[in-house]
């Protein structure tokens, strides 16, 4: 449940575009529409964009809540560090390609949300949830490290809001198999 929550928080950035792209509520001159003309696609799939939002945000908060206090391990030390930020960029950019779809039609609203889900399914599969574009925004950094004695899997991706560097302790919260949130350790 972890990751899928992780996936719905990476498409923060996408889902507002998908509303400017869909909203349809004044007609000509920036006239409101009579409510019954505003039940069209467009609008629905604004509204579901909405809510998957609000799931955001309360995931995040959550997701703040839960990585201030509840790490599973002791301290470990890492051997050896890269840094993956990088690969924000290709997720994000990945899902720019469903707003090509013509969201007010019905075609094009199915197709949204067929490929948001099948991304979601694939991200979780491949455990690629970690590279989500909010983590750059709100300042996380994504690390594949190595720790001493393999406490956690070697090549292991971690999340953490401070720098890290080799020699440095970290406490960590799984996530999945070889992803993990951490926070530095004094």
């Amino acid at each position: 449940m972890k990751k899928i929550k992780l996936y719905i928080m990476s498409l923060l950035m996408v889902l507002p575009l998908a509303i400017v792209a869909s909203l349809d509520i004044f007609s000509e001159w920036l006239q409101f529409r009579p409510l019954g003309d505003m039940l069209n696609t467009g609008n629905i799939v604004a509204l579901f964009c909405i809510i998957l939002i609000i799931l955001a945000f309360c995931f995040h908060l959550e997701f703040n809540n839960k990585s201030k206090d509840a790490f599973d391990s002791l301290p470990v030390s890492i051997t050896a560090i890269e840094n993956v930020n990088s690969e924000f960029i290709s997720f994000f950019m990945t899902l720019l390609a469903v707003l090509a779809f013509d969201l007010t039609s019905v075609r094009g609203a199915i197709l949204f949300i067929m490929v948001l889900i099948l991304f979601g399914c694939l991200f979780v599969k491949t455990e690629l949830f970690y590279s989500n574009p909010c983590f750059a925004i709100l300042k996380y950094h994504i690390y594949r490290v190595n720790t001493k004695n393999n406490t956690i899997p070697e090549k292991s991706i971690v999340i953490c809001r401070d720098k890290l560097s080799e020699g440095d302790y970290i406490s960590t919260i799984k996530l999945s198999e070889h992803v993990f949130f951490c926070k530095k350790a004094n």
